[in-house]
């Protein structure tokens, strides 16, 4: 959940929102924290690592049904990467994406 929030909002990257997903999913946050106000949040450094199982999305992504999935998301300022096993519109398939 503290992935979601501002200034990091890791899913902005891949366009789902947490209750899009179920699953089992845990992970890491590294993140900058500024201890005064003002600071512009664009210049913090985050990095987001989940590794998750048995995911399974709500919609749609890029037009595909993703169930069963098995794998990883890293989540930096400017990326995402995905690499899981899945099943692909009901078949199996090895997915890696960066966005």
């Amino acid at each position: 959940e503290l992935a979601s929030f501002e200034p990091i909002n890791a899913m902005r990257h891949v366009g789902l929102a947490p209750e899009d997903l179920s699953g089992t999913v845990t992970g890491h946050v590294r993140a900058d924290i500024p201890l005064t106000s003002g600071v512009d949040t664009s210049t913090l450094d985050w990095l987001v690592a989940l590794d998750y199982q048995d995911l399974s999305l709500a919609k749609p992504f890029e037009d595909q049904t993703v169930t069963e999935a098995d794998g990883s998301i890293t989540v930096s300022p400017d990326r995402a990467v995905i690499s899981a096993k899945a099943k692909l519109n009901g078949i199996p398939a090895e997915l890696d994406l960066v966005e």
